[in-house]
């Protein structure tokens, strides 16, 4: 019997966050499936429905929990508990290429646990949830076994929607690794060669990650893949990993060789200053009237070396032994900014050597061992205790984060599990005084299971430990990890904890006041009636506005109430949210003449109708750009 795929109705997936490009897509796809065009592709049974997975607009929003969280107002961390395609989903607008660099250690798919949605009739769904196997939106921690059917179409199906949407959260100029063992490891470079394109394969790195092995017959795999791919690779920067070799080492940095003389590159010619052992520098306004009118002020320099000398500096040109005046290897630009790290020896000025070099196909060192450097460093602060299962190396992850340079970027793992990834940002940006922030994702999966109503530990050795230790669910240990390697690091950045819920907001679309009409606030509605907290509500609003949810969180008092100002620093900037129960004309007014880009006011706050329509009126003559919403 043949079947045949029948006419896929769209029409219930219409939302303004559908992206038109991708349902054209979605249709071609469907269309290329009916016509059964024979053609090479890489697909499996359930691949279409993954697809439309991918591009169905979420209906959650994120829940603040504060009481979880590390500096939860100032941190640009995130920690996010919940199903990771959620999570996407609703960092796909307010994250938009922003991304620079994706790290994911997924499961592996040996056999192991996995999460799937599952359509469960009413009374199983009662009994799984009784029994604590599955949460509130049917999701089930359940067996993928190699006796299945369909063990690796259902671990596509699980992988490829995510992706899918991560690709989109990428700047031009990032990357994603994706670690990997044998088990899928073919498949998931065909998956990623489709999501990313061959042409942005940039290669894969082969880490000994085990070096004992896993007990296997006939060959006993020791190593893991991790594919990395950049969203562009015609922007991607060059990728770099320390040289640990050339690790404070130092070179003169006069210039030798061609073009190394005072006449070929006069700029180039200027004194240091020595004090103290110290290197520094002359100010700008000095090294500006050496060279003028296309001639050395050979008066100035005279002057300026003898006042330098007489304040206790040794004066240091780029003089060679012979006498023959030569020029520094960097611009005086470069210099004034980097002079701190300069050394002086044996007479000479010198510049750390370049401790980069491009990363090998082939990691072997021990560092990257999951066992030494994985599990014994979650023992080590865990008093001895280990509460996952091979944890990835924290060193290995530390190099992958590296690879962009980029001491500045934002990272994301959502499949964050253990924890390593937060830990392995905060030990770099020590190491090199970056200021790398992340943006972790795992679910809340929990260590025990539910009999004759009470909690009892799953029956495995990790959840049994974490259980009786107080821990009931996983994410709850990774926070946990992030506070005391912040503690040893002595680490302040923190993190926001933020969780998976379901949304309170009505559609709707925020207007700025000369496109609102009166009856637009006269008739709108209290969304938040379960007493949402303030925090709950203005992630509400960054969510709908599509803002990022990783800014600082302010406080002004106006007039004795305290006024929400999210990542605000002047006019048209950031959010300016009052969700108390009593207002002010004059409160009104003093909100609008800080002119922020959105407003925001709770439906509860006003008694009148004539109070909205005057906050309305009061925007419309003082802050005409303003987005202004009541909720």
């Amino acid at each position: 019997m043949t079947n045949k795929l029948g006419k896929v109705d769209l029409s219930n997936i219409y939302n303004k966050k559908i992206n038109s490009k991708l349902l054209n897509e979605l249709r071609e796809f469907f269309e290329r499936a009916e016509n059964k065009k024979e053609y090479y592709e890489f697909t499996w049974n359930g691949k279409a429905k993954a697809f439309l997975e991918s591009v169905t607009p979420t209906t959650k929003t994120l829940l603040p929990q504060p009481e979880k969280s590390s500096y939860f107002e100032s941190t640009e961390n995130l920690f996010i508990t919940g199903d990771n395609l959620e999570v996407l989903k609703l960092l796909q607008e307010s994250y938009l290429n922003k991304i620079d660099m994706i790290y994911i250690d997924p499961p592996y798919n040996t056999g192991n646990n996995l999460i799937y949605k599952n359509d469960f009739s009413k009374s199983e769904l009662k009994v799984k949830r009784e029994l604590g196997e599955v949460d509130e939106e049917g999701n089930i921690l359940v067996q993928n076994e190699k006796s299945n059917g369909r063990f690796h179409s259902d671990w596509l199906s699980f992988i490829y929607p995510r992706l899918k949407i991560c690709r989109n959260l990428l700047n031009d100029k990032g990357i994603i690794s994706v670690a990997m063992d044998e088990s899928e490891a073919s498949n998931t470079q065909k998956l990623l060669d489709e999501i990313f394109g061959e042409i942005n394969f940039v290669g894969t790195i082969v880490s000994k990650s085990n070096p004992q092995g896993r007990g296997k017959k006939n060959i006993d795999p020791s190593h893991e893949y991790h594919f990395v791919y950049a969203k562009n690779i015609n922007q991607m920067p060059d990728l770099k990993i320390k040289n640990e070799k050339d690790l404070n080492s130092y070179k003169s940095l006069m210039r030798s060789g061609t073009n190394s003389r005072k006449f070929e590159r006069p700029n180039r010619f200027y004194p240091m200053l020595v004090k103290d052992n110290k290197v520094s520098i002359i100010s700008e306004e000095e090294y500006l009237n050496i060279y003028s009118n296309n001639q050395f002020n050979e008066k100035f320099i005279t002057e300026l070396t003898m006042k330098y000398q007489d304040m206790g500096y040794t004066v240091v040109f780029p003089i060679a032994k012979n006498g023959e005046e030569k020029v520094w290897q960097r611009k005086f630009d470069r210099v004034k900014n980097e002079y701190h790290t300069y050394i002086y020896e044996d007479g000479k000025i010198k510049i750390p050597n370049n401790n980069t070099r491009t990363p090998m196909s082939l990691w072997t060192e021990k560092e990257f061992s999951n066992v030494q450097f994985g599990t014994n460093e979650v023992k080590s602060l865990f008093n001895g205790k280990s509460y996952f299962d091979y944890p990835k190396s924290i060193n290995t992850v530390k190099q992958m984060i590296s690879l962009n340079g980029n001491k500045e970027s934002l990272i994301l793992d959502f499949f964050a599990g253990s924890g390593t990834t937060g830990h392995a940002v905060m030990e770099l940006n020590k190491e090199d005084m970056g200021n790398r922030k992340y943006i972790l994702c795992t679910l809340d999966e929990k260590t025990y299971s539910i009999s004759n109503g009470k909690k009892i530990p799953k029956d495995d050795n990790t959840s049994k430990t974490s259980f009786e230790d107080g821990y009931e669910s996983i994410d709850q240990i990774s926070r946990e990890r992030l506070r005391r390697s912040a503690q040893k690091l002595e680490d302040n950045s923190g993190f926001r904890a933020l969780k998976v819920d379901k949304t309170r907001l009505n559609e709707n679309i925020f207007k700025t006041p000369n496109e609102l009409e009166q009856g637009d606030l006269i008739m709108d509605i209290e969304n938040q009636s379960d007493n949402r907290s303030q925090y709950a509500l203005l992630y509400d609003v960054l969510i709908d506005s599509a803002l990022e949810f990783n800014k600082p969180i302010d406080y002004e008092n106006i007039e004795g109430e305290n006024v929400i100002k999210y990542d605000y620093s002047g006019e048209l900037t950031g959010v300016i949210a009052y969700f108390d129960d009593y207002i002010t004309d004059s409160l009104i007014q003093n909100i609008a003449n800080l002119k922020p880009l959105i407003a925001v006011f709770k439906e509860s706050t006003f008694n009148k109708s004539a109070q909205k329509v005057n906050v309305l009126e009061q925007f419309r003559i003082i802050s005409p750009d303003t987005k202004v919403k009541v909720i």
